[in-house]
């Protein structure tokens, strides 16, 4: 038998049955921005640009280390705090990318968080990341050890602790000879290197007002030359940089741009924010090694700026905001010239 829809009580079993599915509605629209929010952010990442080369297209890639360190880009799981970065497109890569995420690494790790992420469908992208440590002490999806590389060595100071270690001073003289060695196939001290590494890892330690708790140096060998990372994920040295009142003036009304400052940094025309008159001692030394010609290609990246004193044309303020990207990054090169040069 066939059920009449238009009588009167029909209409009115149907209208209380399409009252209590809108309210039904009502009550999903209001419960579900909260669990498609905290379903949604398990899938959030953080794409890097094709061309990952920090120096050679910085602008993208210090946006990309800045989101990668932001609170949006952490999300939970299982009570776990996680950062997954997406690389599988990536077709360049410099060290100078590959140490940055070394250190953004190991300050997610003291800070008790994961970073996740999927390889380079790029063969020599991923083993270039394999060849620059970025592995070193990290594990697959499937929980195996990563190998480490010997073509990388890095070292990592902690800052506040006011003077070199018996250990630490012991690993720079290895290091120079094994700088040495690689170069000239002969194990010989180099005071000059030396005491260059001694004066930048110094100054870098008595830090002890750090944003950041740990300053890196990393050593790239390759077949004719051998490349220097140096990174500190702090305030960068333009946040952190104590100009004298009557020096603040004068560059006000000079309209003294970022780029000027940092150089007088190099200059050591300022003091630090520390006030200390031991401070800023690191940044005339790295200058003076390279106008001596101990090193090469020498690269300074703080805030929103980046110095390349070899090639003066390429020094750029490459964003309007400072702590762009929050930290100083220094990069040179040695080759077996180097090695024959003296500090004046």
């Amino acid at each position: 038998m066939k059920k009449l829809y238009t009588t009167s009580k029909y209409k009115r079993y149907h209208k209380k049955y399409c009252l209590k599915l809108q309210h039904r509605k009502k009550y999903k629209k209001y419960v579900s921005p909260l669990k498609n929010k905290k379903k949604n952010n398990l899938f959030h990442q953080v794409t890097a640009p094709i061309d990952f080369r920090f120096l050679d297209n910085i602008e993208a890639c210090a946006k990309f280390f800045s989101d990668l360190r932001k609170e949006d880009a952490i999300w939970e799981k299982n009570g776990r705090k996680n950062v997954f970065i997406d690389i599988r497109k990536i077709e360049k890569i410099d060290f100078s990318t590959a140490f940055i995420l070394s250190a953004i690494s190991d300050e997610f790790k003291d800070n008790h968080i994961i970073l996740r992420g999927s390889l380079p469908e790029n063969e020599e992208c991923l083993k270039y990341l394999s060849d620059s440590g970025f592995f070193n002490e990290k594990y697959d999806k499937n929980g195996t050890k990563f190998s480490n590389t010997e073509k990388t060595e890095i070292m990592i100071f902690e800052k506040g602790c006011g003077i070199l270690s018996i250990e630490h001073m012991k690993k720079i003289s290895d290091t120079v000879e094994h700088i040495s060695n690689h170069l000239v196939n002969e194990k010989r001290p180099n005071l000059d290197l030396k005491s260059m590494l001694k004066e930048i890892c110094g100054n870098s330690i008595e830090w002890s007002y750090a944003f950041n708790q740990q300053w890196s140096l990393g050593i790239k060998y390759e077949d004719d030359r051998i490349i220097f990372v140096a990174i500190d994920l702090g305030r960068g040295i333009l946040d952190s940089l104590y100009r004298k009142f009557q020096k603040k003036l004068a560059d006000i009304f000079t309209l003294k741009s970022d780029i000027d400052i940092l150089m007088g940094a190099f200059d050591k025309k300022y003091g630090s924010s520390s006030k200390e008159i031991n401070r800023n001692k690191g940044l005339p030394g790295i200058k003076s090694s390279f106008n001596a010609g101990l090193i090469k290609k020498l690269v300074a990246v703080t805030n929103n700026v980046m110095l390349d004193f070899e090639n003066p044309e390429r020094c750029i303020k490459f964003a309007s905001l400072r702590r762009t990207f929050k930290g100083t990054l220094y990069k040179w090169e040695m080759d077996a010239e180097c090695l024959n040069k003296r500090v004046l």
